[in-house]
């Protein structure tokens, strides 16, 4: 009889239910470039609208789940979505008396034939075109929009990133290149826009579950 009440004290404990343990979250890796980061807050607030989902941004395209970027990758059944749309515009500095280019006039600056501002009705100063490596995403959009194959000005500048474009046309009255518009200030003047383009996210496989409602939630905000 003495160990009846070991026995119950078992019974009780036998029947009590576990508590939950919370799943870990799933972690899916995102890369974004210098022109489409401007999107990574509008990705990070639908993350936080999905339980049991966390971003983790990584420099590395090749391993991220995701990417953000203007331009379709050559990647067999790469999964592609528009997310949103950015204005790409070509801008110089406000104080140089050239205040708009035709789309002739900017292919052939971007070309070589033209490299005097006073070709193109300004004062009698070299152009200081800036442009990016050609891996790019805004180098790849300009090449889709304009280029189309042609070969680029071996005179150019070659910036980072935007910031770096912003700045050297900032300092310089005779600089001039591309950048977003959502980048655009008093310090320059839209020569030229080429338009709204694609925002797009690109996954390596067909979203399911969480992945999917991050999509979802991406493509109606």
């Amino acid at each position: 009889m003495r160990f009846l009440p070991l026995i119950f004290l078992l019974l009780i404990a036998a029947c009590t239910p576990m508590p939950l343990v919370d799943a870990p979250p799933r972690i899916i890796t995102v890369h974004a470039t210098s022109t489409t980061e401007e999107w990574l807050p509008l990705l990070y607030d639908c993350a936080a609208q999905t339980p049991g989902l966390l971003l983790s941004r990584t420099l590395d395209i090749t391993s991220a789940d995701i990417s953000l970027r203007l331009t379709a990758p050559n990647i067999p059944d790469a999964i592609i979505y528009k997310i949103g749309e950015i204005e790409l515009i070509v801008v110089g500095n406000a104080a140089n008396p050239v205040i708009s280019l035709s789309k002739s006039q900017l292919v052939d600056i971007y070309e070589g034939k033209i490299n005097n501002w006073s070709q193109v009705g300004g004062n009698d100063d070299d152009i200081q075109l800036w442009m990016y490596a050609q891996e790019s995403d805004l180098q790849l959009a300009f090449s889709e929009i304009l280029q189309r194959g042609r070969t680029l000005s071996s005179l150019a500048w070659q910036a980072l990133n935007e910031k770096m474009v912003r700045q050297a046309i900032s300092r310089d009255v005779s600089a001039m290149g591309l950048i977003s518009s959502s980048q655009e200030s008093d310090e320059f003047y839209i020569l030229q826009s080429l338009g709204k383009y694609p925002v797009l996210i690109v996954g390596k496989t067909k979203p399911q579950g969480l992945l999917h409602s991050l999509v979802a939630c991406l493509q109606e905000e």
